[in-house]
Formats: structure tokens, C-alpha cells, sequence
């Protein structure tokens, strides 16, 4: 049996002179934070070539190879996402790390190779005069993905209806979008991105009820939660600062808490 080809390659190649975006990108993560994405990088030419999967262990396994902590790593990709080196399309839909650049980089690298697999779910350029490509076009990840979708698309509706708890079908765009329903005055989410997640993904696990009874893992909760911030002052902007919280802020554990307890009330 003939072994499959290799669809990794073995180097890549960087500009001499970084973009915009990634100029801007390692003035806020710094160099330590570009340090981490070009292992990042590494990981993605090195194994499937022009893409990865952005899974639970993925920021402890950057961790292993430059021994950066995982906050870091998760920050890191959090800012790529934001400053535009990730695809956040591809990153929102499959929970996979791609862009236009990378995928260039990678079918010039390997043209003379046998033959390269491509996803047409997650291809970001033409790729129509590459002669060696194969499509893989019945790769369960993509409909399984899209499958989970639709389940939660019917789970949930309007907030009336209790979504299973479950880390794959939490409906992390509802809870932002009643987020600016209710709280229109405060800053508006723009990506939605991996710690955002995170945190709301460990909110909607917690098994915390409402002093109604009203589960944690329900959107009839969050709608809830968001109504009692808008009925504090300070947390509507009334205080020395004129300072206002954004959705990360109001999910992280010890905020979350302190609003539930009625501090800022």
C-alpha cells in the first residue's frame, strides 16, 4: 500500500517587512506574542500545511514548544483573530486557524508535491489552477459542525426553550445578541473571540441558578442577567469615570459573581 502523501511542509517563508495588521498586532501582544505565532505557524505548515483545528489542548501545546503560559497563548490567538491573521470566518464556523496569506504561502510551497487535500469549506483563495489539489469534500468535521448548528438553531428559540447542557451547543451568538438588545449602551461585541468563549462557554456550565430557579444554561437566564445590569447606575456609566463594561468584563467569574451578589447596585 503506498503511504500517503505528506501534506505538511518543512519551511516557510516570512516578509522582511511585516503589514499594517501585524505591525499593529505585535504592538499589542509584543515579542513574546510574535515569538508564540510563528510557532504557531510552524504547527500549521508543519501539519495539515494551510490549516489547523483550534481545539481544548491546542494553547497547551503551543505552551510545550516555546513555554509561554496558555493565558498568553490564548491572547495570542485571540489578537490574530482580531487584527485579521486568522481568518475569523473560518475561525467562527469550524474553530480552524487559516487565512488568505497562509494558504498562498503553502500551494506555492507545495506545488511539486504528489497531491494536496483541500477542504472547500475553509478555502479562502482560487484555487482552481493548482494541479496536484484533491477535494475532500465528504470530511465529517464540516457537517457534523453544521449538523450541531442547526440542532441548536432548534433547541433554542426566543430565549423559552432549555438548550441541554452541553460545551457543543451552547449559543454563544444568542447570548451576544441579547446582550446588545438589552445593554445597548454598552460597548458592542465585534468578534467573538476564543476567551469570550471560554468564558461564557464556563458561565453556562456552572449549574448556577437564578434566585427564581431559573437555570444558568438557558437564555431566559442571560436576558435576565443583562436586565439587572442595566438597572445599576455604575454599571450604566453613572460614576467618576464614566466607565462601562463590556461583555467580557460582565463573564469573567469574579465580575459575573459581583454582579449576581448586587455589588454595583
Amino acid at each position: 500500500m503506498a503511504r500517503p502523501t505528506k501534506q505538511g511542509i518543512d519551511y516557510f517563508p516570512v516578509d522582511t517587512e511585516f503589514d499594517d495588521d501585524l505591525q499593529l498586532f505585535v504592538a499589542e501582544v509584543g515579542s513574546e506574542g510574535l515569538g508564540i505565532l510563528l510557532t504557531i505557524w510552524q504547527a500549521i505548515y508543519k501539519s495539515n500545511g494551510y490549516y489547523i483545528d483550534y481545539d481544548d489542548k491546542f494553547p497547551l501545546k503551543i505552551k510545550q514548544k516555546c513555554f509561554s503560559p496558555v493565558e498568553k497563548v490564548v491572547n495570542v490567538v485571540d489578537n490574530a483573530i482580531k487584527f485579521n491573521i486568522f481568518n475569523i470566518d473560518i475561525y467562527g464556523k469550524y474553530k480552524i486557524l487559516t487565512s488568505r496569506g497562509i494558504q498562498k504561502r503553502y500551494f506555492t510551497a507545495a506545488r511539486l508535491k504528489k497531491q494536496i487535500e483541500i477542504i472547500p469549506q475553509i478555502i479562502l483563495i482560487d484555487v482552481s489552477n493548482v494541479d496536484n489539489a484533491v477535494n475532500i469534500v465528504d470530511n465529517p468535521k464540516f457537517y457534523v459542525n453544521n449538523a450541531t448548528n442547526v440542532k441548536e438553531e432548534e433547541e433554542v428559540e426566543e430565549g423559552v426553550k432549555k438548550t441541554p447542557v452541553s460545551p457543543n451547543n451552547i449559543p454563544y451568538q444568542k447570548i451576544v445578541d441579547l446582550y446588545h438588545e438589552v445593554l445597548p449602551e454598552l460597548p458592542r461585541v465585534k468578534i467573538l473571540t476564543p476567551t469570550r468563549k471560554s468564558q461564557i462557554k464556563a458561565r453556562w456550565m456552572s449549574k448556577y441558578k437564578s434566585r427564581d430557579g431559573t437555570p444558568i444554561d438557558t437564555l431566559d437566564f442571560w436576558k435576565g442577567y443583562f436586565e439587572f445590569v442595566s438597572k445599576s447606575k455604575f454599571l450604566m456609566g453613572q460614576n467618576d469615570r464614566n466607565w462601562k463594561p463590556d461583555l467580557e468584563w460582565l463573564t469573567k467569574e469574579s465580575k459575573f459573581a459581583g454582579v449576581i451578589e448586587g455589588k454595583h447596585h
